[in-house]
């Protein structure tokens, strides 16, 4: 019982952080202008860098940078990571904790670039890079991203006991794609590595990590089969998006609420790429614990009615209870010499 009150006070303050931080969020752009960033040149495709060149070779991309605001100044930096998967596949955000420059990203010759712009100043920029001599055959992929990065401005004051201020600064990126691709013998191979759940507030994902083990960029599709003893509970069709070489990318779904129960579930998976297919059983387990967090998550978020076994106690009525045992253990604890002293005296006459 009161791990479920804990847990229903601690929703409470995650809630409504979120609540706050989604109101709060969003640039401003009254305050700040933003960058906006536009590949430009004789190697660009639908929008992204698509570039052939061998080990040895060197080579520069163009940017065209943007201040979309005609009132204010736009500052940011400019930088080149490899690229990130995100979920579902494709390009994934970065941010300039989370740079790689173990690919393409170290092959350009900046770090991070300081950009200052007039309003509505354009001005292009040209990045330059040297692929490696020992460079492999195959998609390389990077990705160069505008990042601003602006404080609230807000100077945290000092708080009352028991009380909370939170202040949100804000950020904004735009990342364009870069493919170097280098010729040579090509190879295509994809594994399925691991099957887990994963919680979101009361909300069930069940995640599914797929590695590209080749040196092309891969799209694939597959089917995913739940069961519960030797019983099929649930059946995904799944489409994933690309997973670059070297990198690994998670498909995602939300279950439906008849796969929200504890117990212990199999998991078989068959995926395709190409002409390829492959296939990996797993095994998860939702423990009661876990479903008895989600319950209080969503009778805190007003989606589920209070269940009769579960009561709420306000911190007032917390103090009286803990009061009221004090007192009543010290009242025992008296009654209890009392009587002891009485059988004593008894006992000598």
């Amino acid at each position: 019982m009161s791990k479920l009150k804990l847990g229903f006070c601690i929703a409470v303050v995650i809630l409504t952080f979120m609540q706050l931080a989604y109101k709060s969020y969003g640039l401003d752009e009254s305050k700040a202008g933003l960058i906006s960033i536009q590949a430009i040149g004789e190697n660009v495709r639908s929008g992204y860098f698509d570039i052939r060149s061998n080990p040895g070779d060197k080579g520069s991309i163009s940017l065209r940078l943007i201040n979309s605001s005609d009132k204010y100044p736009a500052n940011g930096i400019i930088f080149v990571s490899d690229a990130v998967v995100a979920v579902g596949g494709g390009m994934g955000s970065v941010n300039p904790k989370s740079i790689s420059k173990k690919g393409v990203g170290g092959w350009f010759d900046i770090s991070q670039i300081p950009v200052a712009l007039k309003p509505k100043e354009v001005k292009d920029v040209n990045l330059h890079f040297t692929i490696p001599k020992n460079a492999s055959s195959g998609d390389h992929v990077g990705e160069v991203v505008a990042y601003q990065f602006l404080p609230s401005g807000k100077t945290p004051k000092k708080l009352d006991n028991n009380t909370s201020e939170i202040i949100i600064n804000k950020a904004y990126s735009q990342a364009i794609g870069i493919l170097i691709n280098i010729p040579g013998p090509y190879f295509k191979s994809m594994s399925l590595k691991s099957f887990k759940p994963h919680w979101t507030g009361a909300k069930l994902f069940l995640n599914l990590e797929i590695a590209n083990e080749g040196n092309k960029i891969e799209k694939s599709t597959g089917k995913i089969t739940i069961s519960e003893d030797n019983m099929i509970v649930h059946e995904q069709v799944c489409v994933m998006d690309s997973v670059y070489p070297g990198t690994s990318g998670i498909y995602s779904f939300q279950v439906p609420d008849k796969l929200k129960e504890t117990g212990n579930f199999s998991v078989d998976v068959e995926w395709n790429y190409g002409v390829n297919k492959i296939q990996k059983s797993f095994d998860y387990k939702i423990s009661d614990n876990e479903i008895k967090d989600a319950e209080v998550i969503e009778i805190a978020e007003g989606g589920k009615k209070l269940p009769k076994h579960i009561i709420i106690l306000t911190p007032t009525e917390i103090i009286v209870i803990i009061l009221s045992s004090i007192l009543i253990i010290v009242l025992l604890i008296t009654i209890g010499l009392v009587i002891r002293r009485k059988y004593k005296k008894n006992k000598n006459t």
